[in-house]
């Protein structure tokens, strides 16, 4: 089955470049789209669930040739004193019995569950990458923060150091400008770790090197906020189809199962080659019947089955729409941190730089300007945390509201972008 074939209705395009995001080269950057759509083909998961619905497709075609009948040549070597050979060749043609073609629409119903298991376990793949690239981005964003943090640092030690030099500082204040760098420097030891690992990760998904200079583009979905999305969402989820394959494959079990009591009956045809002779048309019916309870047994146990398989459907779209309506909410309340988050780092940002105008003018000593450093280089990478959080909150969201991927390769009309001109590269 090809993967066009189960892709999902696009959701309206939308697109916000992530905050956090910046890249050297957007040419050769990853994007998200190619990520996900790169997983989606190789994740193992994936990979056997599409194997498991080609199996299950061989399967049916066999039941279902096996249901429509055969055509039976028969005959003998004839002795040389004998009729021709073809006189000795005799046709039967057989049409199946009920119970074959009930076999065989079970066989198809489960190939189609099958086929709805593979939809959805692509599906769950590509949002499994889509938050392994956000995790990747966000170490970038956060290995930036630290980046600045630690060159803010040691500019604010060798402002410092003057200041002890010219005998307008005790020595106490070198000391506590040297902590904050060494700090500042195991913050971005500990960022660069954590950059590495994200990016090893995204390139075990993706099963392919993933190089310390390959930038990752700026994230951005298709999607608008899960607020402006209509009522009723989830419904679109693919474990829904899942699951009403399933009902439809119990149907056909319980449909199979009530089979099990009819009898079995073929219709024959025969008619010898060349003789010119009539058809010889039967009806073989047998009924057997290995007492009362067996058959009758299999019919409850084809009804209590399908019975199952609805309760499962309601209760999944239940829960998907309880889940639905969390993720919303989720999503909001990241949005509303996210705000908060930014007019933090801003405060930040500028009592830093009234700090150091301060220090610059002698109105303000080393050690309260280290204070406001500390509490900026913090604000910044809470709000990276907090930007990922809202990516993160609006994929879950999407994710169970079965929202499929889909771009459009143009600009974002609005969309914040981000500056790589100062180093480190820091968002603006």
């Amino acid at each position: 089955m090809s993967r066009r074939s189960r892709r999902l209705p696009a959701g309206t395009r939308w697109g916000w470049g992530l905050l956090f995001a910046c890249w050297a080269d957007p040419a050769r950057a990853l994007t998200l789209d190619e990520a996900v759509r790169a997983v989606e083909d190789v994740h193992p998961d994936a990979v056997v669930a599409e194997l498991q619905a080609a199996r299950a497709h061989a399967e049916a075609l066999g039941a279902a040739a096996a249901a429509v009948g055969a055509v039976r040549w028969e005959g003998a070597a004839p002795m040389p004193e004998a009729a021709p050979w073809q006189d000795a060749v005799t046709a039967t043609v057989r049409l199946a019995d009920p119970a074959r073609v009930l076999a065989a629409l079970e066989r198809g119903a489960a190939a189609r569950t099958r086929d709805a298991v593979a939809g959805a376990t692509r599906f769950e793949a590509g949002y499994a990458a889509a938050r392994l690239y956000v995790d990747a981005v966000a170490a970038e964003a956060d290995l930036s923060a630290t980046l600045l943090g630690e060159a803010r640092a040691r500019a604010t030690l060798e402002a410092t150091g003057a200041r002890v030099d010219a005998g307008l500082e005790a020595g106490l204040a070198a000391g506590s400008a040297r902590l904050g760098l060494l700090e500042a420097e195991a913050a971005r030891v500990r960022a660069e770790a954590a950059r590495t690992v994200a990016r090893d990760r995204l390139a075990r998904a993706l099963q392919r090197a993933l190089p310390e200079d390959e930038p990752l583009a700026a994230v951005s979905l298709p999607w608008g906020p899960p607020d402006a999305w209509p009522g009723e969402a989830e419904a679109g989820s693919p474990w829904l189809g899942v699951a009403r394959a399933g009902v439809g494959e119990a149907r056909a079990g319980e449909l199979r199962a009530w089979g099990g009591l009819l009898p079995r009956a073929t219709l024959q045809a025969r008619r010898a080659w060349r003789t010119g002779a009539p058809w010889q048309v039967g009806l073989d019916v047998r009924w057997d019947l290995p007492g009362v309870v067996g058959p009758l047994a299999g019919v409850r146990a084809g009804v209590l089955g399908r019975r199952v398989a609805e309760v499962r459907l309601d209760g999944l779209a239940r829960d998907l729409a309880l889940a639905a309506r969390v993720a919303r909410a989720e999503a909001r309340a990241a949005a509303a941190e996210l705000a908060v988050a930014e007019a933090r780092a801003s405060l930040a940002e500028e009592a830093l730089g009234a700090g150091q105008a301060r220090l610059a003018a002698g109105l303000a000593g080393p050690l309260e300007v280290l204070r406001v450093q500390d509490d900026a280089a913090r604000a910044r990478r809470a709000r990276v945390e907090a930007e990922r959080r809202v990516w993160l909150a609006r994929l879950e969201a999407a994710r169970v509201a079965g929202r499929a991927w889909s771009w459009t390769v143009a600009a974002r009309d609005g969309a914040p972008s981000l500056s790589c001109g100062e180093t480190p590269c820091v968002p603006r």
